[in-house]
């Protein structure tokens, strides 16, 4: 470009050079204007087809970050239900109202995406005064199928990848219903897609650490999770901040990303979700009038879990 000032300098400064040489200016003047418009034009294409951090991710970078930071889960031997694909618990539940009204015995996908807020999926195969629904589970264990769920969000600087887990029953030391949603978070940074933090679910709170310094991977990429015994709750390897009577031993079955099914979710993927996911009522029996005080009624899911918080993946846990 400085060159092409140059050129534009000198053509409209000369007053003596003959016609011949103004004409050769004009050319290579012209000359320069083409060759930096070219230049101009082939970085374009090379920074828009390599996904420069200004672009938002495809499809395929989506999915390769969230293969490389998918979570490796570390139950108690105690542990009695895993993560497992959500329509698993919906095909043996009635969607009812808090009363126990039974609105749609066998609700499929469409009868999910216009429940509202004060609706249930009441799971019949037992409920939360017994292990009927783990038991059932137990029985069925080749049939369900081991699922992490992914979505992969960006903005304000980040790339935030959260994983998903649903459990058919939480059987926590002071609670105790059908249904449970849990999530790990990983942290990215947009310019160079480093991590940066991860952060865990933790009953109605989180629990986070700074990658470097707080969280042990796997592979320097897949965050160990210790998985507390029936409530499900998520903790560090190490921690000593434990919640609510949570029992973190992880001396049973361990989930590698190999172990399970990882299902992305979201709009963010191809702009449509399932049905359930719009579900805005509660996973698992009513819990009575004192139900979500005493914990025994299941949670909203995800993208309404803590009145949509944990959704917010931008600011949820910062």
């Amino acid at each position: 470009m400085k060159l092409v000032r140059l050129a534009i300098s000198i053509m409209s400064s000369s007053t003596e050079g003959s016609r011949s040489q103004r004409f050769w200016l004009i050319a290579l003047g012209l000359a320069l204007l083409v060759l930096s418009a070219s230049a101009l034009a082939v970085y374009l294409e090379r920074r828009d087809s390599s996904g420069g951090a200004g672009d938002p991710l495809n499809k395929d970078q989506r999915w390769e970050l969230a293969m490389t930071y998918s979570p490796v889960l570390r139950f108690s031997v105690h542990e009695r239900t895993f993560p497992s694909e959500a329509e698993y618990f919906i095909e043996r539940s009635h969607l009812t109202d808090r009363v126990r009204t039974i609105m749609v015995e066998d609700p499929i996908n469409e009868d999910l995406s216009l429940a509202g807020q004060g609706t249930y999926l009441d799971n019949y195969m037992g409920s939360g005064d017994d292990l009927g629904v783990i038991t059932a589970y137990e029985n069925d264990i080749s049939i369900v199928q081991p699922t992490v769920y992914v979505r992969v969000t960006e903005g304000d600087g980040k790339v935030v990848l959260q994983y998903w887990m649903f459990y058919v029953f939480n059987l926590g030391t002071f609670n105790s219903h059908e249904g449970d949603w849990e999530m790990v978070q990983v942290v990215l940074d947009r310019e160079d897609l480093s991590p940066q933090r991860a952060v865990l679910s933790q009953h109605h709170g989180s629990g986070q650490a700074d990658w470097v310094k707080g969280v042990e991977t796997e592979n320097a990429t897949h965050p160990v999770v210790i998985v507390s015994r029936g409530s499900h709750a998520n903790y560090f390897p190490g921690s000593d901040n434990i919640l609510a009577g949570d029992r973190i031993d992880g001396s049973g079955e361990r989930w590698g990303p190999q172990d399970y099914v990882l299902v992305p979710i979201g709009e963010e993927w191809n702009g449509a979700v399932p049905g359930w996911l719009l579900f805005q009522g509660h996973w698992g029996e009513p819990g009575g009038i004192w139900g979500g005080m005493l914990g025994t009624e299941g949670p909203r899911g995800p993208m309404y879990r803590e009145d949509g918080e944990m959704w917010d993946a931008l600011s949820w846990g910062s």
